[in-house]
């Protein structure tokens, strides 16, 4: 028994794309993924508010700003330590970005 309606009655948080999207080939479709994802605010990637602080006070704003950085220039910040640099990277490769922390 079903109390709440179940997987199919939840609410997506991103609507299904639209029908013509189907005919976009994939290269098209990967280029403008990364593209949003590239506009996304440091703040709302995911990363801890501290983190997004120390980020934005070096003029790190967006996911764009951050794949530009390679894995010298964030240790020459102050208070970002291996292991947060290694949680930027694991957020980089769960989203498939390409980047320099490696």
């Amino acid at each position: 028994m079903e109390l709440h309606g179940g997987p199919d009655k939840r609410k997506r948080r991103n609507p299904p794309d639209p029908y013509w999207v189907k005919f976009i080939p994939p290269e098209e479709k990967e280029k403008k993924r990364i593209e949003q994802w590239q506009s996304v605010a440091i703040a709302d990637s995911g990363l801890p508010v501290r983190v997004a602080n120390i980020m934005e006070k070096h003029g790190i704003l967006t996911v764009g700003d951050l794949l530009q950085y390679t894995l010298e220039d964030l240790q020459q910040i102050a208070n970002l330590g291996d292991i947060t640099i290694r949680r930027c990277g694991l957020l980089l490769d769960k989203h498939n970005l390409p980047h320099h922390l490696k």
